[in-house]
């Protein structure tokens, strides 16, 4: 197969596009590759420390950065600086580099992305020989201010408190130092406080409060630093120290099951179980919304007699409270018990029934008359 030949112009063009893909690359490993050390920064003259990107002055070099975002001077999104020289001395440049801190040297623009007090120097040789360096820094932070919530009281069950609770915001900016925090409890205000108005203040700032009414509170802290990054950070607290009420029903028998219940009610972390002690422990009873109830099996194991019967409430928070009541067990008296109530009643009937009363007085007249009978035959 005979090879395709090329047309003259198409040669030229594919010469020069390989000598541009030649250039870029070389300009790309000139960037990691140039070398400039500290004697030739020090045989540098200095220039300006930095100016805006599009006003240029009678200095030969400067550094373009971008108008600070942030409150204060400071940067908190990420930005891209260059080094620049003046219209007039473009041409006479042999290279322009920048770097940041003691970074690789970068031609073109440099990303700044990550916080910090950052030194940035640029460098520039001209054909003859003759080396520029400015220098400035950047105030950069990226970081919100942080917080930590502290409560403390004395500790219930599952997350409540059952005394009044002593609560300490404390909030602190590990860069540019905090400018203000304010703590607020269910969307009220109760601090504010600020620094000293200086950057780079570590001091620790700290609220308190104190919470007295037992429910659940909202604690939410938000915090401003020198940058002007903001941080809110919030806390549940949950505080019952009241304990629950507790009622026991009078039950409608005595003997064989009986069925014990009553009512109970709590504050805001709600009853969680109810138990019932018949002499030989505590043990679980139903609950159903705000009643409780639990059958007590006497017909076999238990003697007749009175007996102290206890119930514990116990509520989320693990405040307990006990109700006691007496109750008498008749399985084996009642049946005479029974007739003799009966018996009772049905005298009390007679003494007061009208009727019984009308018999009583016929009965009293008859026997009345036999003996008035019975005593005229004996005076004949």
């Amino acid at each position: 197969m005979e090879m395709m030949k090329m047309k003259p112009h198409m040669m030229s063009m594919f010469v020069i596009a390989l000598m541009l893909l030649f250039f870029q690359i070389g300009i790309v490993f000139g960037v990691s590759e140039l070398n400039i050390t500290a004697s030739e920064q020090d045989q540098a003259t200095e220039t300006t420390e930095s100016l805006p990107p599009n006003d240029y002055s009678d200095e030969i070099l400067g550094i373009a950065l971008p108008k600070a975002d942030g409150n204060n001077g400071w940067y908190r999104y990420p930005f891209y600086v260059s080094a620049y020289v003046t219209k007039q001395y473009v041409k006479e440049m042999k290279y322009v580099a920048i770097r940041k801190d003691e970074g690789p040297w970068v031609f073109g623009n440099l990303l700044i992305d990550e916080d910090g007090i950052i030194k940035l120097t640029a460098f520039a040789e001209n054909i003859r020989g003759g080396k520029l360096i400015a220098i400035t820094t950047v105030k950069v932070d990226f970081t919100p201010p942080e917080a930590s919530i502290i409560s403390t009281a004395k500790q219930g069950d599952n997350g409540w408190y059952l005394s009044p609770v002593n609560v300490e915001v404390q909030g602190w900016d590990s860069l540019s130092g905090l400018d203000n925090m304010v703590m607020t409890i269910n969307h009220q205000t109760v601090g504010l406080v600020a620094n000293s108005g200086v950057d780079f203040e570590e001091k620790l700032l700290t609220l308190q409060s104190t919470l007295v009414q037992d429910g659940i509170h909202l604690i939410s802290a938000r915090l401003t630093d020198r940058a002007g990054n903001s941080g809110e950070f919030e806390s549940i607290i949950k505080m019952d120290f009241s304990q629950p009420q507790l009622t026991i029903n009078r039950p409608s028998s005595y003997f064989g099951d009986i069925r014990l219940q009553g009512s109970f009610q709590d504050g805001p972390s709600g009853v969680r179980e109810i138990f019932v002690n018949l002499g030989e422990g505590w043990l679980s009873a139903k609950m159903s919304g705000n009643q409780w109830r639990h059958i007590w099996k006497t017909s076999q194991k238990v003697t007749d007699g009175k007996y102290n019967i206890q119930v514990k409430a116990v509520d989320q928070a693990g405040n307990e409270s006990i109700s006691v009541k007496q109750i008498e067990v008749l399985n084996h008296q009642w049946p005479f018990v029974g007739l003799i109530g009966v018996a009772w009643v049905f005298g009390l009937t007679a003494l007061f029934d009208p009727r019984i009363k009308a018999w009583k007085g016929i009965c009293n007249d008859i026997r009345l008359i036999l003996w008035q009978i019975t005593e005229g035959r004996h005076n004949d």
